[in-house]
């Protein structure tokens, strides 16, 4: 039986013992207080502070190149540029996208959301230490913004919507129904009530903008069987439209223009490659199935990115490298001919998210190779313009490699760090996760230049549970899959059997990640030197069981139904007081560890990283 520390906090409210016993008897502020006492605090984020104070961000909009950055009062601004790759030249005077008198104390900007021509926009805030959002509906006026509106208790991917951009689309927790999330369209000024267009599990619906702000596009269901659809928020009585295609899961939706009319594109994943279908939008189908979309254009790789132009389609395409690696392409392609053109190709990573609207003065690709970026601006017929910044002259060395799971399921570890070897041994980070049908991008993670500024290389498996026809593979009783698959990395990581090898090792896993983390430091405390959990959902059975959580629903999707025997079982070796005990194969010194808990969190109780912290 495992051994328990026993840790007495002397509290103003009432001293809590903080054994992993005591933790399910201790109420949320005895918890809060004894976390606050019991550790450090790492939230370092600085009140009120809106934007970077360096910098600016480029957007393409529909007319012009817009310029995001920060006022010298520390608010948030914008200004029309001539050259996007000049931020001083400017168009005339700036304006500003936040108001003056708007209380910040309490208050951080979490992102910014605006129409086609910036005359209309949401700044959607994020209160401090809570995980509750509020968005402020804006139009440009001189010299503040008008406010147009204020919507509390929303999830922070809200959207301004509408031909006039007087509308917000949003999500919010079902106030009648535990566990489920509804979408809401509404007027931003209050005059209306707003409708409700559709309602699923917590954390299972999500809203992406087109570049027609008249229409937005809907996802909702469990990752491993996706549904999208079309919304049109300007519609007397608006209903989500659904797309209904053979390969649902791999398809991606934008609405852009084709000879003057809102068209539908789409692009959808086959098995020889990748295949671009339009439809026209008026008269407005009850589904898209099929029969409505013609066919446009087609190559080979895996597409990850579509965006709209005037009369163009852009494609983000992966292609796999004869070295086991793979490149980004971002294709052209003209309409209504359908003619491809190559517009850029990386060793990296390409990104098309800047693209959210149908711009007349072209666009922009955000290429990242490590954690270090450059941004690429194209007129529309995709000639290049040149870039923000020169690239790193660090040499980045992106390294793959293979190894073998226990049942024969090949792992696939991608890796980066400095030098000019092409190999690497010395201090290694492998990042954890592999649920809810998502991996880990290494080249978009904010930290990994911490990383590998000090000489360390940083590491991610391709576990089953990820992204594509993996998730299916470690969902309920199957999820002894990934952390199978976790720990052959870690094995193949000390070994000397590739071209990465560790030591030390350490092992970093966030929320889901966590309990991979965790698991493998106690299955391998030979292998592994360090183990860090940040919000670990490290006691999945009793999470699914306290059923407390607003994404109860999505949880169990994943983790399966806790009544059922076999998923119980599976849980039950994962969970609980004896989990380090039961996990660990012969008795050997634990990892030290460093466990990281967020007072308060959508889906992880606290207590749970607190308990396994103190075992």
């Amino acid at each position: 039986m495992a051994t328990h520390h026993a840790l007495t906090l002397d509290l103003d409210i009432a001293p809590v013992e903080l054994t992993p016993e005591a933790l399910e008897a201790a109420d949320r502020s005895q918890l809060l207080t004894a976390l606050e006492q019991l550790g450090t605090d790492v939230n370092e984020m600085a009140t009120g502070q809106a934007v970077a104070d360096e910098g600016f961000d480029i957007v393409p909009m529909r007319d012009g190149w817009l310029r995001l950055g920060a006022s010298p009062d520390g608010r948030l601004e914008a200004g029309w540029i001539a050259d996007p790759r000049d931020p001083g030249s400017l168009l005339g005077e700036t304006f500003l996208l936040q108001e003056a008198e708007l209380d910040l104390n309490n208050l951080s900007l979490y992102r910014i959301d605006l129409d086609e021509g910036a005359d209309h926009w949401l700044n959607v805030f994020r209160l401090h230490h809570r995980e509750a959002y509020v968005a402020v509906g804006y139009r440009r006026d001189e010299p503040e913004p008008s406010r147009q509106g204020v919507v509390a208790g929303l999830y922070p991917d809200a959207l301004v919507a509408g031909a006039e951009g007087n509308r917000i689309v949003f999500l919010q927790p079902d106030p009648e129904r535990a566990g489920r999330t509804q979408a809401v369209v509404a007027l931003l000024s209050g005059e209306t009530e707003p409708e409700v267009v559709t309602t699923g599990d917590a954390a299972e619906i999500s809203l992406a903008p087109t570049a027609r702000r008249r229409w937005v596009t809907v996802e909702w269901g469990p990752r491993r069987s996706r549904h999208t659809g079309l919304l049109d928020v300007d519609a007397e009585s608006p209903a989500v439209v659904p797309i209904e295609l053979e390969r649902q899961s791999a398809a991606l939706v934008q609405v852009g223009s084709l000879e003057e009319r809102d068209t539908l594109f789409v692009v959808v994943a086959g098995e020889q490659g990748w295949e671009l279908y339009t439809s026209p939008l008026e008269p407005l189908p009850r589904s898209f199935t099929g029969a409505h979309l013609e066919r446009l254009a087609e190559g080979h790789g895996t597409p990850f990115a579509l965006a709209a132009g005037v009369e163009q389609a852009l494609v983000g395409v992966r292609t796999k490298l004869a070295d086991g690696g793979a490149e980004d392409l971002v294709l052209g392609v003209a309409l209504p001919s359908g003619e491809v053109s190559e517009v850029r190709r990386s060793p990296g990573l390409l990104r098309l998210q800047s693209n959210t609207t149908l711009s007349r003065v072209g666009f922009s690709l955000v290429e990242r190779v490590g954690a270090r970026g450059i941004t690429w601006f194209h007129s529309p017929d995709g000639a290049p313009l040149g870039g923000d910044a020169a690239g790193s002259d660090v040499p980045l060395q992106r390294g793959w490699g293979e190894t073998t799971s226990r049942d024969g399921f090949r792992v696939r570890v991608d890796a980066r760090w400095y030098g000019e070897d092409s190999t690497f041994r010395g201090p290694v980070a492998l990042m954890l996760y592999g649920a809810y049908g998502l991996d880990l991008d290494l080249d978009s993670d904010p930290q990994l230049l911490e990383w590998l500024d000090r000489g360390w290389a940083v590491a991610a498996a391709q576990v089953r549970g990820g992204a594509g026809e993996r998730h299916r593979q470690a969902i309920g009783s199957l999820r002894e899959n990934s952390l199978a698959d976790a720990e052959a990395v870690v094995r193949w990581l000390r070994s000397a059997d590739g071209g990465i090898q560790a030591d030390p090792l350490v092992v970093l896993g966030a929320s889901a990640g966590g309990l991979q983390a965790s698991v493998v430091a106690a299955r391998c405390p030979d292998a592994v030197d360090a183990v860090i959990v940040v919000n670990g959902y490290v006691d999945p059975l009793g999470e699914l069981q306290a059923a407390g959580a607003a994404t109860a629903q999505a949880d169990r999707n994943e983790w399966g139904d806790p009544e059922d025997p076999e998923v119980r079982r599976v849980l039950s070796r994962l969970s609980g007081p004896g989990l380090l005990a039961r996990m660990a194969p012969a008795p050997a010194p634990a990892p030290r560890a460093l466990v990281i808990v967020c007072g308060r969190d959508v889906r992880v109780d606290p207590r749970r990283g607190v308990a396994w912290a103190l075992r």
